[in-house]
């Protein structure tokens, strides 16, 4: 689709997972709806939310906040173990 006088736009959707990162640092009922929607049609694979999370959210404050809401979702796409996993290799990280 064409949009007249529109020359220089650049539309950049970001990367599936960066895109939940960004829901996560909110994490309001319907963002939970959403990633789970997009976790059943296109899939999310847990070793880059953890690696992206781990390396890129460390500006996020407050800090405790954002890790509870990011296992909160982790839990609801892979399980209390793989959460508290995920927890495990977040403290270690950030310590």
């Amino acid at each position: 689709m064409r949009v007249s006088g529109l020359k220089k736009l650049q539309l950049v959707v970001p990367e599936r997972h960066d895109w939940a990162l960004m829901k996560i640092t909110r994490l309001i009922e319907k963002d939970i709806e959403d990633i789970k929607e997009v976790a059943a049609s296109a899939g999310f694979d847990k070793a880059v939310f953890l690696a992206r999370f781990i390396e890129e959210m460390t500006h996020i404050e407050p800090r405790d906040r954002l890790v509870r809401q990011f296992l909160a979702m982790m839990e609801e796409l892979y399980g209390e173990a793989e959460a508290d996993r995920m927890e495990g290799a977040i403290r270690r990280a950030w310590k």
